[in-house]
């Protein structure tokens, strides 16, 4: 049977179609492009800038609630992040590392005009900042709401501050839990869900690209880092980019 839901004073029922060939002919990213990543410093952020310096040579700009750099004792899982930047670096790319909150809309906005007048125009966007799932206990609603400040009010901010014009694309990494549900993580359900609706909004976005990549999983960066990392799994997800 369908799923049915009332949303927008409309009836909606779902339905899923494989969509074929999304990676256009010519990609949108160029050389000297600048893209603007939203946390830049976690482990799927970072992912993704190395993924592209080895196709591109752009700007960078990675933004993050905190600075590695200033950590007096760093950790492994850092230390491998500063190399990765290292090597970003060698790829011929130039990175540019603004920390605040994208929550705060005066850091947006302070960010947003600092950039443009370094960099003239943000070119792209790719939107990973989040937070770490609740736990069953520690479920209230200002804590529901505080998980939602990085994936759907940041970018909200930014999308409402940033010039559409120049901008080529935003790309949302979402979740397969935002189509698929979990167990006991209805925020995070939620604000990836908010992510796949907004890829669809024609009347904001008419002439930028906006894709939300529903990944299956990220097992060896991000917020689900684990002991062993799969290095097969990673280049499974960072294929997604490619209709970029």
């Amino acid at each position: 049977e369908s799923l049915l839901a009332i949303k927008f004073k409309k009836l909606w029922r779902q339905e899923r179609q494989e969509i074929k060939h999304l990676v256009g002919a010519k990609p949108l990213i160029k050389d000297n492009d600048t893209l603007l990543i939203t946390g830049g410093l976690g482990g799927v952020g970072i992912t993704i800038a190395e993924y592209i310096s080895n196709k591109h040579k752009v700007n960078f700009i990675l933004t993050s609630r905190t600075d590695i750099y200033k950590k007096a004792d760093l950790s492994e899982y850092a230390k491998d992040k500063i190399n990765v930047i290292n090597e970003i670096k060698l790829n011929g790319c130039n990175v540019d590392i603004r920390c605040g909150d994208i929550a705060d809309v005066d850091f947006v906005k302070g960010l947003i005009q600092s950039v443009e007048e370094k960099y003239d125009e943000i070119n792209g966007i790719i939107h990973t900042a989040g937070v770490m799932p609740l736990s069953v206990e520690d479920y209230t609603l200002e804590s529901v709401k505080n998980t939602f400040k990085g994936k759907v009010y940041g970018i909200d901010n930014i999308i409402k501050n940033i010039n559409l014009a120049p901008l080529k694309f935003l790309a949302n990494t979402s979740s397969l839990a935002g189509i698929m549900g979990d167990i006991n993580r209805i925020e995070y359900c939620a604000s990836n869900s908010y992510l796949d609706y907004l890829s669809v909004n024609k009347q904001l976005f008419q002439d930028t690209r906006v894709v939300s990549i529903n990944w299956p999983g990220w097992s060896d960066v991000g917020m689900v880092k684990s002991q062993q990392p799969n290095q097969n799994n990673s280049n499974s997800n960072m294929s997604r980019l490619d209709q970029l």
